[in-house]
């Protein structure tokens, strides 16, 4: 979870430019995040920046503007945000288009037509992967302060 929604609900950046699956996500996705809609490619960058910055990103790939795999490029260039959670949704099922997906920086790739269930479970998969980065992180850290001091400590 970012450091912004600890106390709240994670927020999820629902893209889709068609409205009912945007609907459809919202309706399997809200009891347990907060949903911040976009519509197109464009909309989605500006709102991947606002603060708070969302906890995941689940991404159309074919939308008009800026294609998905536009998006995902863009977001993983920017330190701002490169780290979010970047789940890819498309009807494009061929294997090279999954591999696109995954090379350009995409965490999970799921296939149109999809059932809601499985949106909920690959979005749950990955915060709770997010999560573990973030406290292994977080570990690692304590952890290189400690040593740092222990280093202080020998030169005295």
């Amino acid at each position: 979870m970012n450091e912004n929604s600890r106390n709240t609900k994670p927020t999820i950046l629902v893209v889709d430019d068609t409205e009912d699956i945007r609907d459809l996500v919202t309706s399997v996705l809200q009891d347990t995040y907060t949903i911040r809609p976009a519509f197109d490619g464009r909309s989605a960058l500006r709102r991947a920046l606002e603060k708070p910055t969302p906890d995941l990103v689940r991404l159309d790939v074919d939308m008009p503007g800026a294609s998905g795999y536009d998006v995902c490029r863009a977001i993983r260039a920017d330190p701002a945000t490169q780290t979010l959670p970047v789940v890819m949704v498309t009807a494009l099922d061929q294997d090279l288009d999954k591999l696109q997906a995954l090379r350009i920086g995409a965490d999970d790739y799921i296939v149109k037509p999809f059932k809601p269930v499985e949106v909920v479970a690959r979005v749950h998969g990955t915060e709770r992967l997010r999560e573990r980065a973030d406290g292994l992180h977080h570990e690692l850290g304590e952890r290189l302060l400690d040593l740092g001091a222990l280093d202080l400590q020998h030169r005295d």
